[in-house]
């Protein structure tokens, strides 16, 4: 009987083994099949994926499934709202880089971050990508897309002559593929367009013509992307009676995406020839067009002096209480800014790209010839690097204690001011920043810096962290918009980012002098673009519920800067409990 048993027993388990095996391969089936519909029908490939039982997927086909929901919801145009999932799956795919999902993992890690704004990151994440794409024909096609991609995103920082590079690749690519698909079309039009914002007319038309040849597949709105971008060079060029020909019907059948620069086009074109009344039907659709950008270009078209001799008195009475909503002088003072900061960012990037390709190199380099001369090299540049990185610290305080004595030689008339600003409060300006930060004659003592400005905020430790705002932020203009934002939940936008944090770092600096220094300086300035708009927000007495919704990022992602940023200041790996008192008192 006992015998009878054991083989029962074990027959019983070797069909469970069986059963499990036959699931896991039906699995692996049914993901390898969605992952091929992706491309062609990625909503089905999204239900067929809603079809199957999470629960019952080994650890591999989990995270092939949570790949293929970002992948078939991203070839969906359906736009990406959240990280966790990404960084999980990249998490794991770096760990089992033999499954050859690395790569895949990473750029839609790019595509992820895109979507949620953060550009740089999304940059970062292509480039390793790139680095990390097999070199065979099997992986061709992806790596033309993330070379496409890289591209794309570069255009869009304005780093154009970076982006032709890799614009450049991706059709090479496509050319020995022989591939006559609709991306080549547009892949010409974003390196006419990159051509043309460097300034090389010649090349820009040459491959705006080729993405005219190539178009003859698409659809008829993405024709008229096309050949709005035609009509443009053709203005640059002085002929302007082709382009009027080829503008004249575009913005009525151009998508949305490109509605705007068609109507900025065509309201500028029929203006120079002289057909002021289309000119001003166009300018006029442009200035209701959501979009400070949009509605200064309207604008300047209707009140320029070919359009405003031609239209009723009445008319432009009418415009002008519009028109001193714009925020012209600031878009175009702080566009080129914006290239500014977005260059820095991407030449840190290649620079930290190009210095673990050159480790790599030298520790092959070490083996072969000598250990001890590249170890002499490497102190040499610790100590090149320390020597620099000093003088930069000592110069950066040195500015700011400059900075900081002008601002505390205030007139009486204002001292008053913020007295009644803080009725029985600690004033602010009666603590000299002088006397807290008399350092010149030793500026690089950068520690001793930091325990003067904590000294100073612990006289606020009894306060009410809300009775702490000021009341003229809480008062002003651009905190009620931030406050019907978050009622509303909704995100700050992407074209709205330079206007607001522009407009709120000036409203902090009008009422915390030297704000921005003073957190400098307790960071030493290591504070990042995101924590650096983190920590005004806090300055208004924003939560971090609150932050995260004006981010637009899930609130895991705020308490990781809120982590980053008390790490700073204080040297403590967990947040402080009075970081917000201290960015509020800062």
């Amino acid at each position: 009987m006992k015998s009878k048993d054991m083989r029962f027993i074990r027959f019983f388990t070797i069909l469970i083994a069986v059963a499990l095996f036959a699931c896991s391969r039906d699995s692996n089936k049914k993901l390898e099949e969605i992952d091929a519909l992706c491309d062609s029908n990625p909503r089905l490939a999204m239900s067929m994926l809603d079809s199957i039982d999470y629960s019952t997927l080994s650890a591999p086909d989990r995270h092939r499934f949570d790949l293929l929901s970002i992948k078939s919801r991203d070839k969906a145009y359906v736009r990406h709202t959240s990280d966790s999932l990404i960084l999980d799956v990249i998490d794991y795919y770096q760990s089992n880089q033999k499954s050859g999902l690395f790569p895949e993992a990473l750029y839609y890690g790019g595509r992820v971050y895109s979507d949620m704004g953060d550009l740089p990151t999304a940059l970062e994440y292509f480039q390793k990508a790139i680095d990390v794409i097999p070199d065979d024909k099997d992986n061709l096609r992806f790596k033309r897309n993330v070379l496409n991609q890289t591209g794309r995103l570069l255009h869009s920082l304005r780093l154009d002559s970076a982006a032709i590079e890799y614009i450049e690749k991706s059709i090479a690519i496509n050319d020995e593929l022989k591939d006559n698909d609709s991306g080549i079309a547009f892949a010409h039009k974003m390196l006419s367009n990159s051509y043309l914002n460097i300034k090389d007319f010649k090349k820009a038309r040459q491959h705006i013509d080729l993405a005219e040849v190539y178009s003859s597949n698409l659809s008829t709105a993405d024709r008229a992307t096309i050949l709005t971008n035609l009509a443009g060079i053709l203005v640059i060029e002085g002929k302007l009676d082709s382009a009027l020909s080829v503008i004249r019907p575009l913005p009525h059948i151009v998508d949305s995406l490109t509605l705007s620069e068609c109507l900025a086009l065509a309201s500028e074109l029929y203006r120079d020839t002289g057909i002021t009344d289309t000119a001003y039907l166009y300018a006029r659709k442009l200035t209701q067009l959501k979009g400070p950008s949009n509605k200064r270009t309207g604008y300047k078209v209707i009140f320029s002096e070919k359009l405003r001799d031609n239209l009723p008195k009445d008319t432009l009475i009418a415009l002008v209480n519009e028109y001193k909503n714009t925020i012209e002088d600031y878009v175009d003072r702080h566009e080129g800014e914006n290239a500014i900061i977005q260059n820095t960012r991407y030449n840190y990037v290649v620079h930290d790209r190009e210095r673990i390709k050159a480790e790599k190199k030298l520790y092959v380099y070490a083996i072969l010839a000598s250990i001890a001369v590249i170890i002499s090299l490497i102190l040499l540049g610790i100590i090149l690097y320390r020597k620099y990185r000093k003088a930069d610290i000592k110069a950066d305080i040195v500015t700011a204690i400059n900075i900081m004595k002008e601002q505390t030689e205030v007139s009486n008339e204002q001292t008053n001011m913020r007295d009644n600003e803080y009725s029985g409060e600690v004033d602010q300006a009666k603590t000299p920043l002088k006397d807290d930060y008399i350092v010149q004659e030793n500026p690089e003592k950068l520690d001793d810096i930091k325990k003067r400005i904590m000294d100073r905020i612990k006289i606020y430790d009894d306060k009410d962290i809300n009775s702490l705002v000021n009341p003229v932020i809480l008062s002003s203009q651009i905190y009620r918009n931030l406050k019907e934002k978050i009622e509303s939940r909704n995100s700050i936008t992407n074209s709205e980012e330079l206007t607001v944090y522009k407009n709120l770092e000036e409203l902090i600096e009008s009422v915390s002098s030297g704000f921005s220094y003073r957190l400098r300086i307790l960071t030493e300035d290591k504070i990042t673009a995101s924590e650096q708009r983190m920590a005004m927000l806090m300055k208004c007495g924003f939560l971090p519920l609150q932050i995260s919704i004006l981010f637009g990022r899930e609130k895991n992602t705020i308490s990781t800067h809120r982590r980053n940023l008390s790490f700073k200041i204080t040297g403590q790996k967990k947040v402080d409990k009075n970081l917000d008192l201290i960015i509020i008192s800062l």
